[in-house]
């Protein structure tokens, strides 16, 4: 097991959507080592301060089968010379690889998820994605093998898984990233977790503090000062004081008062705070994460054979022959008498 290194700080994400109220402050710890390989059929484990789990990945399901074929002449040669002509034999394959993960010792939940996604509930226990589809073209011509492929599996992909897991019975929400290609090895290059048991949106990291607020209370002000002036003077490069040292000069001294009085007054520690997302879509999860706002669909939000409180639904030709009955399910409101038309005209379970 590769030995982590660990930054634990606090980040203020705020998660605006139709129907999930503001993230509180949450405590957020983050793996920030070397990349940790996975693949085959083993298990990883990822351990962070007293928090370990178990994550079943890279686990691979192949799909292919066999298309094409054609065929051309060529010589067998008997005593160096032509004797007749053969077939030329070509096979070509397509296929997919899937990544699969599933939940081993200390997890509750898995699901391959999006950026700015809020994991925040339960959740199955394996999952999968596409990784790549390929295609290979074999030539056997004349005893000889000659073999060319085409595929898009050397493209390097990132994906993002979010976990649950238990933790002295508490629930404890995370996420993890993983980088690589289908031909080439798989990685998890960082994952985090809320210690506190608060919901956590997929690919937040705690922003960096201001580099003056030395007690680490979201302000720097007169007490960050007195701790400047407490490490006043030559720190070496790793001594106690080094932790004023601002400019890392080795020294404490007028420069580093310079820089902390630059940065006086609230750190910003919320990039989201003057950012509104809402595309007015009740069926998309709206979250503004690091300042960026990301939609994510709802899945089964405006089914057709249910009211879904939106206008139409998510079945086209449903929502042309129920709306052409009934107008106001496509201008107003898919409601109950629009779902019980739909129960009857289209393909509903």
């Amino acid at each position: 097991m590769l030995a982590p290194t660990t930054r634990q700080t606090r980040l203020m994400a705020y998660v605006t959507t139709a129907s999930v109220a503001p993230l509180a402050m949450a405590d957020i710890q983050v793996y920030d080592g070397p990349p940790i390989g996975i693949g085959g059929s083993g298990s990883v484990t990822l351990s962070l301060g007293d928090f370990q789990l178990e994550l079943g990945a890279g686990r691979w399901s192949n799909t292919s089968f066999n298309g094409g074929g054609g065929w051309t002449t060529c010589c067998s040669y008997i005593d160096d010379k032509c004797a007749k002509y053969d077939q030329i034999y070509q096979t070509t394959y397509r296929g997919s690889k899937w990544l699969q993960v599933s939940c081993d010792s200390g997890l509750e939940g898995v699901r391959f998820t999006e950026l700015g996604a809020v994991i925040d509930g339960p959740q199955g226990c394996q999952a999968s994605t596409l990784l790549c589809s390929f295609s290979n073209q074999t030539l056997i011509a004349c005893g000889e093998a000659d073999s060319s492929g085409f595929d898009d599996c050397y493209r390097t992909r990132r994906f993002h898984v979010g976990f649950t897991a238990l933790t002295d019975g508490t629930p404890v929400f995370g996420w993890i990233q993983m980088d690589g290609s289908g031909w080439g090895t798989l990685e998890i290059t960082t994952w985090a977790y809320d210690d506190s048991g608060a919901p956590i949106v997929v690919g937040a990291l705690p922003p960096e503090p201001c580099a003056g607020d030395l007690n680490d209370d979201g302000l720097v002000d007169s007490a960050d000062l007195g701790l400047l002036l407490t490490a006043w003077g030559s720190c070496g490069k790793t001594g106690p004081g080094c932790f004023a040292d601002l400019d890392t000069n080795g020294v404490v001294n007028a420069a580093d008062i310079g820089l902390l009085l630059v940065e006086w007054g609230s750190c910003d520690i919320d990039p989201c705070g003057e950012i509104t997302c809402d595309d007015g879509d009740p069926c998309t999860l709206d979250t503004c994460l690091l300042g960026e706002c990301y939609y994510t669909e709802i899945p089964g939000c405006n089914t057709c054979c249910e009211a879904n409180g939106t206008p139409g639904c998510d079945a086209l030709d449903c929502e042309t022959q129920i709306c052409a009955a009934i107008p106001s399910c496509c201008e107003i409101e898919w409601d109950a008498d629009c779902a019980g038309l739909a129960n009857i005209f289209c393909d509903c379970p």
